[in-house]
């Protein structure tokens, strides 16, 4: 295999299993107006189980960021998220997605300003980041903050 080879999605390892199910499954919930608490409370388990026994691993930490703010623990989350995209900071394939996921979860807790930042970063990795960003639903709220409309604009 050659060395800079990568998956299609680098973000499938580290959900293929019960811990993604269920945050996927909670994600999905959520998005319908449902409740989800249950399935992000089994998500965060299974995830705090993966970084005991990998507590380098970014991916994992930074999935628990997301299960963490669906049940509202805002300190956890962002902390948890914060050292995810610290320990990809100098990937520049899969550490870009971390400032996009970290930005989700500083948003829901209503840090707009931090949450832009984390955009913009993620906006200007890649071209094609920044049609994401653009695009994408998630971010629909998101791209009204002054601080992404010009991360657009450039």
């Amino acid at each position: 295999m050659m060395k800079d080879a990568r998956p299609a999605n680098p973000l499938t390892a580290a959900m293929a299993d019960t811990a993604g199910y269920y945050l996927a499954r909670a994600q999905m919930r959520s998005l319908m107006g449902r409740d989800a608490r249950a399935d992000f409370d089994t998500a965060a388990a299974w995830y705090e189980r993966r970084r005991e026994a990998s507590p380098d691993e970014p991916w994992f930490a930074l999935y628990a960021a997301q299960a963490y703010a669906g049940q509202g623990r805002r300190d956890e989350a962002i902390r948890t998220g914060e050292m995810a995209v610290a320990l990809l900071a100098k990937d520049t394939w899969e550490g870009p997605g971390t400032h996009a996921i970290l930005a989700e979860i500083l948003w829901q807790f209503g840090d707009r300003d931090r949450a832009a930042a984390e955009l913009e970063r993620f906006a200007a990795s890649y071209p094609q980041n920044r049609d994401l960003v653009r695009h994408d639903p998630r971010w629909a709220a998101m791209r009204e903050h002054p601080r992404v409309q010009q991360a657009l604009r450039e």
